[in-house]
């Protein structure tokens, strides 16, 4: 069962990419979880515009990962995902000093073409650095609450 937080998460990114390119399902990884169900597939696009609301509000957070995550089991969640290839994970785990390998995966990350990228390390953040994934949801329902008022100003144009 989803926690109320991932619930609205999801209902956010929902919203943020349906007001990008009309109605999308966005599944959670785990079918248990799922937010917005979907029989067989989940819509490229739809992942593809959450992932980027993620990748933006990960980069806004760079330094507090930097300083504060331990890369290790991260690592471990998103090579098991196919996020990280065998020669990434090799590449990460030969960096000794934390800080190094929190930014080199970070740059990894910033730079893979894999559709989940963000989504897949939210999910690696949320046990043990749930208020990181915390301060990542406020920034999402931030930009959500911006989306809004864009959309708001934009239908009252004209109208005196």
């Amino acid at each position: 069962m989803l926690a109320s937080n991932d619930s609205c998460l999801l209902r956010k990114i929902y919203y943020l990419c349906s007001e990008f390119d009309g109605l999308i399902n966005f599944v959670h990884p785990d079918p248990s979880k799922t937010a917005v169900t979907s029989a067989t597939t989940l819509l490229h696009a739809g992942d593809k515009m959450a992932n980027e609301a993620l990748k933006q509000a990960f980069q806004e957070v760079h330094s507090k990962i930097v300083n504060s995550v331990s890369p290790d089991p991260v690592i471990d969640v998103l090579f098991s995902k196919k996020v990280l290839s065998s020669s990434d994970n090799s590449e990460l785990l030969d960096i000794s000093i934390k800080a190094q390998r929190c930014r080199k995966l970070l740059s990894l990350l910033h730079n893979s073409s894999h559709p989940q990228t963000f989504i897949y390390l939210r999910l690696a953040l949320l046990d043990e650095y749930s208020w990181l994934v915390k301060e990542i949801d406020q920034l999402l329902s931030s930009s959500t609450s911006q989306l809004q008022q864009l959309r708001l100003d934009h239908s009252t144009d004209g109208i005196n």
